[in-house]
């Protein structure tokens, strides 16, 4: 924000011209790109995550960028398939919510291993709520279970299932090693 633009919205105070109360921002990552500005060290914190996060990836703030869960999920043949495309946006959705390089997660850990707390579980079930139509609960998420055994229960209970790979998952009654 620049000396000019503080005292635009300083002048529209004192003139009234604004509520009572307005909020003035900070500005996002892509913002200290385009000026050539150093990035401000306070940007690396967690809760600015959003303003970095949004410029790297050019999505929205809830994460959905151009992803087409639907089309990906519906042509499936079977349900290994599945859990693969729905680990892999997992992944994906893990490193953006904590900051990391999608190489430095591992599927055979928790998300808890990485910093994953009851917030951001919290984010991440309602985005797999919207983005991947099934149902996790925030302690499936925050508990000892590995991403990857997180990924296969998500994937079983997702309605882009094609029928028979539905069918096929219910039938075989996949039970994962975490009490799900």
């Amino acid at each position: 924000m620049t000396e000019q633009h503080v005292l635009i919205v300083v002048r529209a105070a004192m003139a009234q011209q604004t509520p009572s109360k307005f909020i003035i921002g900070i500005s996002r990552q892509s913002h200290f790109k385009r000026a050539d500005i150093p990035e401000p060290c306070w940007l690396a914190e967690a809760r600015f995550l959003p303003l970095k996060a949004d410029s790297e990836h050019g999505q929205d703030s809830q994460g959905n960028g151009d992803q087409n869960f639907e089309a990906e999920l519906s042509t499936v043949s079977s349900l290994a398939s599945a859990v693969e495309i729905v680990l892999t946006r997992i992944m994906q959705r893990l490193a953006k919510l904590t900051n990391r390089a999608l190489e430095d997660l591992d599927s055979s850990q928790p998300p808890s291993v990485y910093g994953v707390d009851s917030l951001v579980a919290v984010e991440l079930r309602n985005w797999i709520s919207t983005q991947l139509k099934s149902n996790v609960s925030i302690f499936e998420i925050v508990g000892k279970c590995s991403i990857a055994e997180s990924a296969a229960n998500i994937a079983s209970q997702s309605s882009y299932l094609p029928q028979g790979v539905y069918t096929s998952a219910v039938r075989t009654q996949l039970i994962i090693g975490c009490g799900f």
